[in-house]
């Protein structure tokens, strides 16, 4: 048997387990042939007499975004630009034209950088 808590805990799933007894007061028995939601155990419970009646699509909460994940992915971004700098600095060095526009190009690393350094603000 499987058994669902009928209270959400404040992430809001619901704890849950296979097999034993009923852990007791609060939880419901979900009938073997209920059809259970993809989003399970983030799901909206009804239940009646220790028996769970329904149960419906619920939220999966969204992570919070983590600072330093980002400003890895952001230096990623940078470095992956570098070569265009590089192009640019050679072809200067040798009078030739510019393979890309250096000022759009500065300008998408700088708006980069400007998050960066707010993202590290935030992590100080």
């Amino acid at each position: 048997m499987r058994y669902i808590k009928v209270a959400a805990e404040e992430n809001g799933a619901h704890k849950n387990q296979n097999g034993g007894s009923k852990p007791g007061n609060g939880w419901a028995v979900i009938p073997d042939d209920m059809e259970i939601p993809s989003t399970f155990p983030f799901v909206n419970v009804t239940a009646s007499k220790g028996v769970v009646t329904e149960l419906t699509e619920g939220t999966i909460p969204t992570p919070e975004p983590n600072p330093a994940d980002e400003i890895v992915q952001l230096k990623a971004q940078l470095a992956a630009s570098d070569y265009k700098i590089i192009k640019c600095s050679e072809a200067q060095l040798v009078g030739a034209s510019l393979p890309y526009d250096i000022q759009a190009l500065h300008t998408e690393r700088q708006a980069i950088r400007d998050r960066i350094n707010e993202l590290e603000g935030e992590d100080a």
